[in-house]
């Protein structure tokens, strides 16, 4: 953080925020400007003239995904650009931030959003590698929250942002043109990334969490899609020798009778966006 930016944040008035219902709230302080410059869920608010959040200088956050620990790391990133965890994975981990991801998204906050796939990147890979015996628990609990907790594109969003894809940024800096990425991308780019690890570990998830990843199945259809998408789930399934696996590739899984409707949407392309 530039020393401007650190002058700017302490001088500026402080916002409470109240985070969470009955007795799990918890309040907490802030700088107006390091709140305004993060999120542009509390730029909006708080620049409402006559807004009810303006005047009172408070705020609630009462959702779902609002939870007083997970809003303390979005404050931590606000502020410091990080979140103090230690350098291997633990168990609880995933979950936290996906939480993190899904508060990023609800607050409008991308830089909250990057940080928190960042860590779920390198904390899932850690976790393959390792194998850890939380892990496979950890992962569909954090999967779980990002399929619920953020929303993906309607199909009418999709087809606009494809009629977009060819408008791009020009950097000034070097010159080079840089592809316009947004809320679209990073729903695509966190699925992505889930259902990779889903996939590489799916016997294990079928043996632990079957229950968990039937519900979530009937339930989301992006699951489903994403899921179907992926080569390496029909290239493990056929490593089954299943006589159908090619064609229905969860079949092979004991989860071949859950199938999203193929009109809702064209299979969408995940599998590469979490490289």
């Amino acid at each position: 953080m530039s020393n401007n930016k650190f002058e700017e944040h302490f001088t500026s008035a402080q916002i409470e925020v109240r985070v969470g219902r009955g007795e799990n709230q918890k309040s907490f302080k802030a700088h107006e400007s390091a709140l305004t410059e993060s999120s542009e869920y509390f730029k909006t608010t708080l620049s409402f003239p006559n807004g009810i959040e303006k005047e009172t200088r408070v705020i609630k956050l009462e959702e779902d995904v609002d939870e007083p620990e997970i809003f303390g790391f979005f404050l931590q990133n606000c502020y410091t650009g990080t979140v103090q965890m230690g350098l291997t994975l633990e168990k609880g981990q995933l979950t936290k931030f996906a939480k993190l991801y899904a508060l990023g998204d609800r607050l409008i906050s991308p830089s909250t959003r990057e940080f928190a796939f960042g860590v779920l990147r390198d904390r899932l890979q850690n976790g393959q590698a390792t194998q850890p015996s939380f892990f496979v628990d950890d992962l569909v609990d954090a999967a779980t929250i990002i399929y619920r907790k953020t929303p993906y594109p309607t199909p009418e969003e999709e087809i606009a942002k494809n009629k977009k894809e060819a408008v791009s940024e020009y950097d000034d800096d070097d010159g080079e043109v840089t592809e316009n990425t947004g809320d679209i991308e990073s729903s695509r780019r966190i699925r992505a990334l889930f259902t990779r690890y889903m996939v590489y570990n799916i016997k294990a998830v079928r043996e632990r969490r079957k229950t968990v990843l039937v519900d979530l199945a009937r339930e989301n259809e992006d699951f489903c899609v994403d899921m179907l998408s992926s080569d390496d789930l029909v290239s493990a399934a056929t490593t089954r020798q299943e006589a159908s696996a090619a064609s229905n590739p969860l079949g092979a899984y004991g989860l071949g009778y859950i199938k999203p409707n193929s009109q809702r949407r064209d299979q969408v392309a995940l599998r590469s966006a979490a490289q």
